[in-house]
């Protein structure tokens, strides 16, 4: 039914959310999202896609199970990049697998690669999860390309919502994206449940959660080195790195850290520790990243000497170099 205001003559429709109201829409994602963060524990396992290519089958319903039973809150599996999808199993596949060897852990996408599927096969797919296994299925998604990657990712999310809205509608799973700078950020807060950034220094946590605000779940992978030995570690970690480097660059990824990521991968994004000869665990030579973005160079406190260790130089963008 439509009304007509007898002052200004202009009809309404009364049942039209008005300026300030909240609609069941919004209701529903603030309940999903608090359900998830609720469920998804502190703690959660990430396992890359060649990793999961690699093991059989038999062999990862065992670890899954083994995962789940040491008492993680979550288990994340990485999908194939757009430019390899022989570099790793399809994505909705794969995570139907973990759900299927598991009975309680959230099993996120990290990511579901948005250039090799349709919005309906996104919808579809994640539905399908969610409706099997209900409370379980994170939708991570991400990898756009292109000349302009966060306004076709925005287009993309706007056309997976126009299919939802009348293909398997009633599957309510939470959508978070591999958001990484500040526009990226706003794309998330606006048009998803939250952000599941990879592979960043550990501020940019604190940066994604006030840019996203408190009602969004931020979900950080966190990269974790078992090994004493600065050296060694830090060459492993170069190599991971470098790895990413010659791969296209996630949209929203922000100039600052791509550099950070390549001149201080152990101090600024990898969580590490150096054992002394009697035995104490201390943090190694680290960076104080504050929680602006981006931040700013600054010294870091080293462990083996008494000296405040400098960095040696500066990058372009006032990043120290390692």
């Amino acid at each position: 039914m439509t009304t007509v205001d007898a002052a200004t003559g202009t009809t309404a429709d009364p049942q039209a959310p008005t300026a300030g109201a909240v609609t069941t829409a919004q209701v529903v994602a603030a309940q999903v999202v608090a359900d998830t963060r609720r469920r998804l524990g502190r703690y959660g396992v990430w396992l890359a896609a060649g990793t999961l290519l690699a093991a059989p089958v038999a062999v990862q319903r065992r670890q899954f199970d083994r995962i789940e039973r040491l008492g993680y809150g979550s288990l994340w599996g990485a999908g194939p990049p757009a430019g390899g999808p022989g570099s790793g199993r399809e994505a909705f596949a794969q995570h139907g697998l973990i759900l299927a060897a598991t009975e309680r852990i959230i099993v996120g996408t990290g990511i579901a690669n948005v250039s090799v599927r349709e919005p309906a096969a996104m919808h579809t797919g994640a539905a399908t999860l969610a409706e099997a296994y209900p409370d379980r299925f994170v939708l991570g998604l991400g990898g756009q390309q292109g000349s302009r990657p966060l306004t076709a990712l925005g287009d993309y999310l706007r056309a997976v919502d126009d299919v939802a809205a009348w293909l398997l509608p009633t599957p309510r799973y939470p959508r978070v994206l591999a958001a990484l700078g500040p526009r990226a950020h706003r794309l998330a807060r606006d048009h998803a449940d939250g952000v599941h950034p990879f592979l960043q220094p550990v501020a940019h946590t604190a940066a994604a959660r006030a840019a996203v605000g408190p009602d969004r779940l931020v979900i950080p992978h966190q990269a974790v080195l078992l090994e004493a030995d600065p050296a060694t570690a830090r060459g492993r970690l170069r190599a991971v790195f470098n790895a990413g480097a010659r791969s296209p660059r996630t949209p929203g990824t922000t100039g600052a850290s791509a550099t950070a990521t390549r001149t201080c991968p152990a101090d600024a994004a990898t969580g590490w520790s150096t054992t002394s000869s009697r035995g104490e665990t201390r943090p190694p030579c680290r960076r104080g990243w504050p929680p602006t973005w981006p931040p700013a160079p600054t010294t870091c406190s080293c462990t083996r000497s008494p000296q405040t260790c400098r960095p040696r130089s500066t990058s372009s963008n006032g990043w120290p170099r390692c």
